[in-house]
Formats: C-alpha cells, structure tokens, sequence
C-alpha cells in the first residue's frame, strides 16, 4: 500500500466509519467509477466538448493550476462551451492517460484516488508532462447514481519510487 493509499485510508476512512459502517468493497460501483473516471479522461484528451459538458458539472475541489478551491461547475452555463472550445484551441496536442485507480466503497460514500498522466504543448511554447495525483470523493444517491463532493488534482513532483521530490 502507497504513502497515498495509507493517508486516505488514515484520514478519511474513520469519518466514513463513523457515518454509517464498512461494507465490503463493491466491485461493480468501483468498476463504473474507473469507467467513468477513463471516460473522463478521453473526453478531455478528445477535446469533446459535448461529452465534457454533458456529465452535469464537477464537484467542488482543487485543481492543479491554483490553491484557490474550484466551485461546482455549471455545465448549462452559456459561457462553459466557450471556455473549453477557447481551452482546447490553446494547445498544439493534449493527451491523458491513466496510470494508476484505486476506488473503495463505503456504504453511500466512495472514495477513488490514483495517477494519471497530461502530456501536452501549449501553441507557442515547450512541450509539458505531469504525473497527476488526484482523489475523488462521491455519494451514491438513493437511485444509484453517483454524485461527485469534492475532488482534487495536483502535480507535485514525484521521483521514480513515486515519493515527492522536496522543492528549494
């Protein structure tokens, strides 16, 4: 188990707990989170507006590109299709792949944490690479469906063990 796997289990598990009990892991709701997270991931690497935007926003959280946390995204906001169609024109290539998802199940609540990689190269300047972190925290809804609560991406620099490289 990875230092990541061990903080989320340390910090988040114990509130989960004590909201309602540990059931066994539920294969099928952490096999539609990875679909749903590779789904994600290739709409965003297609630069498929239509798919970005039909998902019904994203929960609120962090992004890598600031500290300030994000709010939930409005999706039916005139002005989402031109920030992504403006966002996708700014790069020569943008492409994503997943490395690594782990996802549990507790009762309601689902947490999923893992890598993933953006390659791209903004119009104008050098080529980039990131190994991304991220983790997300979802609800089960009475109907099944999943809702995203919070979510989190960054890129801190990690060495070839996957440990973080202390910044100067």
């Amino acid at each position: 188990m990875n230092r990541l796997s061990r903080m989320v289990l340390v910090f988040v598990a114990p509130l989960l707990l004590s909201a309602g009990g540990v059931r066994a892991q539920d294969a099928a709701v952490a096999a539609e989170v990875e679909a749903s997270y590779r789904a994600a991931l290739a709409a965003w690497a297609a630069a498929d507006v239509d798919a970005i935007t039909s998902g019904g926003g994203s929960a609120a959280g962090f992004g890598f590109r600031s500290l300030a946390p994000r709010g939930v995204d409005d999706p039916e906001a005139p002005y989402a299709r031109a920030l992504l169609q403006a966002f996708f024109a700014s790069f020569e290539y943008y492409n994503l792949e997943l490395e690594e998802i782990h996802t549990a199940v507790y009762d309601h609540a689902v947490v999923s944490w893992g890598f993933h990689t953006e390659d791209f190269k903004h119009r104008g300047r050098e080529p980039e690479r990131y190994r991304v972190r991220f983790s997300m925290t979802l609800l089960r809804e009475d109907d099944g469906r999943l809702r995203g609560v919070l979510s989190h991406r960054d890129i801190q620099p990690f060495g070839d063990e996957g440990r973080y490289v202390p910044r100067h």
